[in-house]
């Protein structure tokens, strides 16, 4: 169920001490070990294992128009500067400059050549590493980072 049908806004989210994710018993440790957690945020959803699809969805579907504008003319102005100096080509990505985690999955992860990823957003610079009925990850690389974002349904509502 997304923020909208529960009848609030998707700016209504709430930060969470990193041992919210990390005392929790998700993939993700074990395939990234090595990057940090910035930050973990509750979103104002409600639903179980069977809404992570349409949690993923909604997140792929947000459109950056509807952001404050101090958040797009930074991003505005981040995306000229690395059209500039290079920062987001190819080769800076994944499979250039890092390999993707898609290459540290586990074989019951992997699942084949292409493994179970999750969909992708139109526009949406991050790329899908892997889905389960519980989570989905997906990464972002270039000259400046390597990237992830994951989105978890818990067994409890925040």
């Amino acid at each position: 169920m997304t923020p909208t049908q529960t009848g609030q806004s998707p700016a209504m989210t709430s930060p969470l001490p990193a041992s919210a994710h990390t005392e929790r018993p998700w993939r993700i440790h074990e395939i990234a070990p090595d990057f940090d957690i910035e930050d973990v945020w509750a979103l104002p959803m409600q639903g179980g294992r069977d809404d992570l699809a349409s949690i993923v969805e909604w997140f792929l579907g947000l459109d950056e128009k509807d952001d404050p504008v101090v958040n797009r003319l930074l991003f505005a102005i981040r995306h000229k500067l690395g059209a500039l100096l290079g920062l987001d080509d190819e080769k800076s990505g994944t499979n250039g400059r890092v390999r993707s985690l898609r290459d540290r999955l586990p074989a019951d992860l992997a699942a084949g050549p292409t493994g179970p990823t999750g969909p992708t957003g139109p526009n949406k610079p991050f790329q899908p590493v892997y889905l389960t009925d519980r989570e989905w990850v997906a990464e972002i690389a270039n000259q400046t980072c390597h990237a992830l974002v994951s989105r978890v349904v818990n067994d409890f509502v925040v």
